[in-house]
């Protein structure tokens, strides 16, 4: 087994830098549980993963729920675009989801869409994969 070392940022809080660490055998629902404890964020909302490329394009979405019906408005064409494409990428519920089976890059980066009172996007870069003493 191996431990995942990641860094968490924070779009808009400048000052907001976190590392945590998740084993390579555990799910993206353990990992959420792990930015729940060094963060204030409500343990609420649709909250999703998007694993994305090196140019933090998201090319699978890992949902914390079932992708939830369309809206049948959007407040204007780009909103509207951007939920067609999200709809069309591939999609895995967290707790299915195993860290190990989508790390695919030394330095894979990782999205996480969290809605609540006010929607937070945290950057997710992988720093390190060590060998776990277990």
């Amino acid at each position: 087994m191996h431990i995942y070392r990641f860094r968490v940022l924070c779009d808009g809080v400048d000052e907001f830098v976190r590392e945590i660490e998740v084993g390579s055998h555990q799910t993206f629902l353990v990992c959420l549980y792990s930015i729940y404890e060094c963060t204030t964020l409500e343990r609420k909302g649709d909250v999703s993963f998007y694993i994305s490329n090196i140019r933090w394009l998201e090319i699978k979405e890992i949902g914390l729920n079932e992708r939830s019906a369309p809206k049948n408005f959007f407040d204007d064409e780009e909103e509207l675009r951007a939920d067609e494409r999200r709809r069309k990428l591939p999609f895995t519920l967290m707790a299915n989801a195993l860290m190990r089976d989508f790390i695919e890059d030394p330095h894979q980066r990782i999205i996480l869409e969290h809605p609540g009172g006010e929607t937070r996007i945290f950057y997710i870069e992988l720093l390190k994969i060590a060998k776990s003493s277990e």
